[in-house]
């Protein structure tokens, strides 16, 4: 991925925040524990860097493994009671934790529910839950007026031709807890729609527009910075910061705080998507974490 305009402007701006927001409530980081549930590699780095001690969960192999507290392979479980009896077995005997950060998309719940099983520095279940659930997410959105793209679950439609007359002609099947692309499909026809036997599919209108994100630092339910990043070739090439008209990007920055209210997101750090043409902008999601 290429980045144009700064160079990796996000672990300079994470490490200002460190120093300028987080320093008066932590002035020493000495009391610092922290669980990484779904390794990042940049995360990892940093705490070690910071010489701060953590133990990492993550479900599967990888590469390579940082020098850590405690290293566990797991796969998560399924339900929050399981999660917390797991926990209270493998790591409550490293803590205490005072914090539990959500690497991955699959592990946000999971380090919601880890929080409460350690007492560490808690974020509603429910909030995790509608920042990782693309239909929870949606509905809320669209209860709280604001502008989402047109979508509808299977309990939504009787058949897939009832999808189809709603949301095509081109209509986007995507699992509700996945992200960058993966499991998404595009269907052109009923018989398309039905092929993916799949359960628990939601599905949306085709939006043929360009796409941005916007990254906001949350604290004491405020937003206390953000960053805006244009998609210019998805997947290949992004511009940071986004080089799309003002207007736009102040509809974006607007439907973001609108966004985060309706969350009622007290703190954290959130990558948000949006569909954008020069008349119109459409949330898309948000997940309540960093960006890939």
């Amino acid at each position: 991925m290429l980045c144009f305009g700064q160079v990796e402007p996000d672990r300079e701006i994470f490490m200002t925040l460190i120093q300028t927001q987080l320093a008066p409530e932590t002035p020493e980081l000495a009391g610092i524990r922290v669980l990484v549930v779904g390794h990042r590699p940049p995360v990892s780095a940093t705490l070690i860097r910071l010489g701060i001690p953590f133990a990492v969960w993550h479900e599967g192999p990888t590469k390579r493994r940082p020098k850590c507290l405690y290293w566990c392979s797991d796969p998560f479980p399924a339900n929050g009671t399981d999660i917390r009896l797991f926990v209270a077995q493998r790591f409550a005997v490293l803590g205490p934790f005072t914090h539990v950060i959500g690497g991955t998309e699959r592990s946000v719940y999971v380090a919601s529910v880890c929080r409460r099983a350690l007492n560490a520095r808690r974020s509603k279940d429910s909030i995790a839950l509608r920042c990782s659930d693309k239909m929870k997410m949606k509905s809320l959105m669209r209860i709280s007026g604001v502008p989402v793209t047109d979508f509808l679950t299977q309990a939504d439609a009787l058949s897939a031709q009832s999808i189809y007359d709603q949301l095509g002609p081109r209509v986007v099947a995507k699992r509700r807890r996945s992200s960058g692309g993966r499991g998404l499909s595009i269907a052109c026809s009923p018989q398309e729609i039905e092929s993916r036997n799949e359960r628990g599919l939601m599905y949306e209108r085709y939006v043929d527009a360009n796409e941005m994100s916007i990254e906001s630092f949350v604290r004491d339910g405020k937003i206390q910075f953000t960053s805006t990043t244009n998609y210019l070739v998805k997947t290949h090439a992004n511009i940071v910061p986004a080089n799309i008209p003002e207007h736009v990007i102040d509809k974006a920055l607007a439907i973001n705080r609108q966004v985060i209210e309706a969350l009622r997101l007290n703190w954290g750090l959130t990558h948000a998507e949006f569909y954008w043409t020069n008349e119109t902008v459409l949330f898309g999601e948000i997940a309540l974490r960093p960006p890939g």
